[in-house]
């Protein structure tokens, strides 16, 4: 069964570097789904019931998610365009917005053409068991 858990993000600040970032990063430790051997996907949370049922949020490409390793979890300044970051990502994900957390041996990056951030499921019919946990950030 996943975990569960909740990283409120209301007291972290805009104006200190790192807030955003280390206070998720503490969250995910705090839960027991980090810092190694996991991967990270943004989601919104209206799309948790069916990650639960099925391991992934995504309907056009079941098999395969989009994610971070915990290194790569950077919440970048607002005026950044860089495209990767945590703070893109939430914005993508809407108001509520949260993170499905995956063993990391239960992915693969097996085609030459996958995006960057791009994994498959090494097992497409056990993806349930790959998902390590769930946890809903808390924005406003």
């Amino acid at each position: 069964m996943a975990r569960r858990a909740t990283i409120d993000l209301r007291k972290a600040s805009d104006y200190i570097d790192g807030s955003y970032e280390e206070t998720i990063k503490a969250g995910l430790v705090k839960a027991r789904v980090g810092p190694k051997g996991f991967l990270y996907s943004l989601f919104e949370q209206e799309f948790i019931p069916q990650v639960k049922e099925t391991g992934s949020y995504r309907k056009d490409a079941p098999d395969t998610i989009f994610g971070f390793t915990f290194d790569q979890l950077v919440w970048e300044p607002e005026h950044q365009n860089d495209t990767n970051s945590l703070r893109i990502c939430t914005r993508i994900c809407g108001e509520n917005p949260a993170i499905a957390v995956y063993d990391l041996n239960q992915l693969e990056r097996p085609y030459e053409t996958m995006g960057e951030f791009e994994y498959a499921f090494k097992n497409p019919q056990e993806k349930t068991k790959a998902l390590k946990g769930i946890v809903r950030l808390v924005m406003e």
